[in-house]
């Protein structure tokens, strides 16, 4: 979510969060950096990682309670639409990472199958791009064939954390960062890559002393993500749809302080 504040920002603080913390840098190497022994390496992601990233998203929140919940209810059974609309699913992923990877906001572990997506502090002052007509068409498209359940749901969903957002980061929005996305691709779970990933934000935004929230959608990974420092804020809980008789769906709103340096957020909106 990006937040239209009217506060003027420091110039030079709005370059903050862009690129490979310094901590990352390399040395006259423009590819990532030294691999050290059992530490895998961490990367901006490139144009062509792009369709990895994409598998690696969709395999990892495969089953994911919110995914199911809200783009595979029990009216995409069959529906010839359903098959048409991921395609176009796709096809917004994959314009998405490449947006990500324009503005340098995106980290990756081995060319794709581990991603992190985090914006800056101080993006809400970044010109606005308005959409391509590719974009616009998907876009169009994709509301065309969804079904009425996945309708509902989408709204439940982009309310409830929409509302959560405002009550807990809306007011001190020019002091946040966002991890926007965190997936692993599930054949190559359990060696480190979203350690590196989560190590490589936390490093980022602790260079500036700025906040960070981030949802999940699996009240699962809390434990994972309280080890990077976050704490749990909110619940958000989904099942409204009249067409639901499952058990609550519950996702979280999780927020980190800063470590380390005075903040340069903080200082930049005095």
């Amino acid at each position: 979510m990006v937040w239209k504040l009217s506060r003027r920002r420091d110039a030079a603080a709005m370059q903050v969060g862009v690129g490979l913390p310094r901590s990352l840098r390399p040395s006259g190497n423009k590819s990532g950096i030294t691999c050290v022994a059992d530490v895998p390496e961490v990367v901006l992601l490139r144009y062509a990682h792009i369709p990895k990233t994409v598998e690696t998203v969709l395999a990892a929140f495969q089953d994911d309670p919110i995914e199911g919940y809200v783009f595979r209810p029990p009216d995409t059974n069959g529906s010839p639409r359903y098959f048409i609309y991921e395609a176009l699913r796709r096809a917004a992923l994959a314009l998405s990472f490449k947006e990500y990877v324009k503005m340098r906001r995106a980290f990756t572990v081995n060319k794709g199958n581990s991603v992190v997506l985090h914006s800056p502090a101080f993006d809400d002052d970044a010109p606005h791009r308005t959409p391509s007509r590719l974009e616009s068409l998907i876009t169009r498209l994709s509301r065309i064939c969804s079904t009425p359940q996945q309708r509902r749901r989408a709204k439940e969903w982009q309310g409830k954390f929409t509302a959560a957002l405002e009550k807990h980061v809306g007011p001190h929005a020019d002091e946040f960062f966002s991890v926007d996305g965190l997936a692993t691709h599930p054949a190559f779970q359990g060696h480190g890559y979203g350690s590196a990933l989560m190590n490589a934000v936390s490093a980022l935004v602790d260079e500036v002393g700025c906040r960070t929230w981030l949802g999940s959608s699996n009240p699962v990974n809390q434990v994972f993500y309280e080890s990077f420092s976050y704490v749990a804020v909110a619940e958000i809980v989904l099942g409204d749809d009249p067409d639901y008789t499952g058990k609550p769906i519950v996702a979280l709103l999780m927020i980190r302080e800063p470590k380390g340096k005075s903040s340069v957020c903080e200082k930049a909106a005095l």
